[in-house]
C-alpha cells in the first residue's frame, strides 16, 4: 500500500465514521486516528473536546482531545492538522507543526493555568470543565503535546527536543503523520529515554497502524 493509498483509506474510514456519528470532518478524522495509535498501544485513551478559540492578548488556542494517563501522572493533549482532501498535501515542516499544532495545543494549558479559560468560557463548552479542572488540580508529572496530521512529516525532522512548561514540569512533543505500510512506526531503541536528546531511533513496520511518530524538533515559540 503506498502512502497515497494509505491515506485515502484512513480518510475513507474517517468519513464513514463522520456519518455515523454525525460528527465533523475533523472531529472524526482525530478519532479514527486515536483509536488506532490506542489500539496500537502508543496512546492513552483520549476525550474528544474539539475547541478553537482566541485567547488572552490574542493568542490562538486549539485542542481537538486530551488525556490522563494515570500509569505516569501525565496531561496529553491532541491537536490536528488535517487537509482532508484527494490530493497528497505538501509535506508537513517543522515550522508548521510549531505554528499550527504545538504552539496552540501548549497555550490551552498555559492559560488553563492562569485561570483565563475557565473565567472566559462558556461552562457548556467541553474545554471548561478540562480548564477548571487543569487549574484546580495538582500540576501532572508532564505535558505531552501531540500533532496528528495527514500529511507526511518532511524528512528533515528528525528528533523532538522536550522543553519545561512556565511552571517547570516536563513537556514533550510528538508528531504522528501517515506512511506507508512498508515502513509505518518509527520507535525509540532499547535502552534511552523519552527525554534524552540524543535518543536513537528505527522504523519498525506496523501494517496494523501505517502510522509514524517521531518524537523526544519542535520547541514552541515565546508566549
Amino acid at each position: 500500500m503506498t502512502e497515497e493509498e494509505f491515506r485515502a483509506d484512513l480518510l475513507a474510514c474517517a468519513a464513514s465514521r463522520a456519518e455515523t456519528e454525525s460528527s465533523g470532518a475533523r472531529e472524526a478524522f482525530v478519532a479514527e486516528f486515536l483509536e488506532r495509535l490506542r489500539e496500537a498501544q502508543e496512546v492513552p485513551d483520549a476525550e474528544p473536546c474539539p475547541e478553537a478559540l482566541i485567547g488572552y492578548r490574542g493568542r490562538k488556542l486549539e485542542i481537538d482531545a486530551y488525556a490522563y494517563d494515570e500509569a505516569d501522572n501525565s496531561l496529553h493533549f491532541f491537536v490536528a492538522i488535517h487537509d482532508g482532501g484527494a490530493v497528497m498535501p505538501p509535506v508537513l515542516t517543522r515550522t508548521e507543526a510549531r505554528d499550527q499544532g504545538f504552539n496552540h495545543v501548549v497555550g490551552v494549558f498555559e492559560q488553563a493555568r492562569t485561570g483565563w479559560l475557565g473565567g472566559n468560557i462558556e461552562e457548556s463548552r467541553p474545554l471548561w470543565a478540562v480548564a477548571r479542572r487543569i487549574q484546580s488540580e495538582a500540576l501532572p508529572a508532564a505535558l505531552r503535546a501531540h500533532v496528528v496530521t495527514d500529511h507526511c512529516l518532511s524528512e528533515r525532522v528528525r528528533e523532538i527536543m522536550p522543553e519545561v512548561t512556565q511552571e517547570g514540569i516536563p513537556l514533550t512533543f510528538q508528531i504522528w503523520d501517515i506512511l506507508g505500510s512498508s515502513v509505518s512506526m518509527r520507535h525509540k531503541m532499547p535502552g534511552t529515554t523519552s527525554s534524552s536528546s540524543s535518543a536513537i531511533y528505527r522504523r519498525e513496520d506496523c501494517r496494523s497502524c501505517a502510522l509514524r511518530s517521531v518524537r523526544p524538533v519542535m520547541t514552541p515559540t515565546s508566549r
